[in-house]
């Protein structure tokens, strides 16, 4: 891998478009995985590059990819900190998917907006975030796309969750979690699991917290990703800790820290 973004350049320059596209794109996923965000975020807007001069000389370029290559970038500018810059990344994709009139592209682009609005940054706006999920929800519905539907869900119950509105984020998390297991879509299970923590704790579901906890942390042991199994063995320890189960909460706790570490 780490020669990728070297032959992605090489075959930029020999004229290559293919080639380059294919080493850039695998250049920003090898990135992503170590967390090397703004490496990432490069390598996938020199794929871009590619696929709007490909789109500009008349020649097809399939959902799939503009919708991996935009949504890649712009998650990889948001864990870099660079929120404005994915905000833009999602604006550039909603003018695309306009201009072609496609509605898949279009669900994928309100899905990354409503996130992005979602989630605590200094770009959060829960009211919008809220409005695009729920357009999202309705267009899932419409095109029949089960794993967007459960992504719409998992927004809504995020923004429920943080807004005090603990009973609906409970309904909303439950129904994508529902949707998510049917599907076996590991991902969005884990994610889903981890958010209904606090919605649960709200409504005094201690017990199906921690287990909500348990579940998505070894999900995300079993997928490899070591920042959110890190992010939920911190919570888990915290859980233990408030039920006066100190060892294991330092137990947990010391086994975030060193994933942390890493």
């Amino acid at each position: 891998p780490r020669y990728w973004p070297i032959l992605a350049h090489h075959f930029a320059e020999a004229g290559d478009a293919s080639q380059a596209l294919k080493y850039f794109s695998l250049a920003g996923d090898a990135a992503a995985r170590v967390y090397a965000n703004i490496e990432a975020a490069g390598h996938y807007n020199h794929a871009l590059e590619i696929v709007r001069a490909k789109m500009k000389r008349g020649e097809a370029v399939e959902s799939e990819q503009l919708i991996y290559l935009y949504t890649q970038r712009g998650f990889s500018l948001a864990f870099g900190g660079q929120y404005e810059a994915a905000w833009h990344s999602y604006e550039e994709m909603e003018t695309l998917a306009q201009e072609r009139g496609d509605r898949v592209l279009e669900l994928a682009t309100l899905l990354a907006q409503a996130r992005l609005r979602a989630i605590p940054t200094p770009l959060h706006n829960f009211e919008q975030a809220e409005i695009l999920s729920k357009q999202a929800l309705a267009l899932a519905k419409t095109l029949g796309d089960r794993q967007a539907e459960a992504k719409a869900l998992g927004n809504l119950l995020l923004v429920c969750s943080l807004t005090g509105r603990v009973h609906e984020a409970v309904e909303h998390g439950e129904q994508s979690l529902a949707i998510a297991r049917e599907l076996d879509n590991q991902e969005q299970m884990a994610f889903t699991l981890t958010h209904l923590d606090n919605a649960y704790v709200a409504t005094g579901r201690l017990e199906r917290a921690l287990a909500a906890l348990l579940e998505a942390a070894e999900i995300w042991r079993a997928l490899g990703n070591t920042l959110m199994l890190a992010t939920s063995l911190s919570v888990v320890s915290i859980r233990y800790y408030l039920a006066n189960d100190y060892d294991r909460s330092r137990a947990v706790a010391e086994e975030a820290l060193r994933l942390g570490d890493s």
